[in-house]
């Protein structure tokens, strides 16, 4: 009776082990999986990317890409996923969404984009506006040593030079000449 006592106890033992092996079997095959690489403008793998998904019930779960790039979430639930990526200066040029199925391996290469910094600027109605008073305009004021450079500028590479048409024209230049250098001279000692 032993015996009988001992094959009956193995036979229960070996159903409990295929019972429970076929239940944990059954269950991996409803889940299903989602892997693949994400790449930089260039193509280039991305090593340390933030891959998140996110179910319809809210739900999210994370995996960060490895030495190769790539990522890998071996077991999800069948339904659709939002995918998201967080990666120094990338950004997925739009979150993907995806369907996993029961039993497979989805695929779901995600290319990044070079991140833009945004920013915003508000403008109100309501600005200061120009004002031309030269209480407030002060600092706009040429003063005499400003003028002076500015017309000796405007004397440089022959332009008092007589233009050799007539003794009127030259004489003429020539007096000009010298207003505008006792003008100046008198503006720098003031």
């Amino acid at each position: 009776m032993q015996s009988s006592g001992a094959g009956l106890r193995s036979v229960v033992l070996l159903l409990c082990v295929s019972f429970f092996t076929s239940a944990h079997l059954l269950g991996l095959a409803a889940n299903g999986s989602l892997h693949g690489a994400v790449t930089d403008p260039s193509g280039a793998r991305v090593v340390k990317a933030t891959v998140t998904v996110q179910d319809a019930d809210g739900r999210t779960s994370a995996v960060v890409s490895g030495a190769d790039g790539t990522y890998v979430f071996p077991q999800l639930a069948p339904g659709t996923y939002i995918i998201t990526v967080a990666a120094p200066g990338l950004a997925l040029a739009q979150a993907q969404s995806v369907t996993v199925e029961a039993s497979h391996a989805t695929v779901a290469n995600l290319a990044l984009i070079i991140a833009v910094d945004q920013q915003q600027v508000t403008v109100n109605e309501q600005g200061a506006g120009l004002d031309t008073s030269p209480d407030n305009n002060a600092s706009s004021i040429v003063t005499a040593p400003m003028a002076a450079r500015f017309i000796l500028t405007g004397l440089r590479a022959g332009s008092c030079l007589p233009n050799r048409r007539s003794a009127k024209s030259e004489s003429t230049r020539i007096l000009s000449l010298r207003n505008t250098t006792s003008w100046v001279t008198a503006a720098l000692r003031s």
